[in-house]
């Protein structure tokens, strides 16, 4: 079965999107918040959607958690400030 038009990119390759899991309660993490967690001096969640939007995956979603506001901000502030 080959792809249709609308799920190929201009090359004729499959269109693929990222969905970043970013609303996860970080219990294995103990206290820290595995989200916020430093990683090469960048919260873990911007690596992994900076990582997301240098590949060719287009759209590129994140899916948080609605109810913890404080901390949607601070990801929508990291991720979307240059660095």
């Amino acid at each position: 079965m080959s792809a249709s038009s609308s799920e190929q990119d201009e090359q004729g390759a499959a269109r693929i999107a990222a969905i970043v899991l970013a609303a996860g309660r970080s219990t294995r993490m103990g206290a820290q918040n595995k989200l916020l967690a430093d990683l090469g001096g960048k919260p873990m969640v911007r690596r992994v959607v900076e990582t997301a939007l240098a590949s060719r995956a287009r759209p590129v979603l994140v899916v948080t958690d609605k109810r913890k506001r404080p901390r949607l901000l601070f990801i929508r502030s990291s991720l979307f400030q240059p660095p």
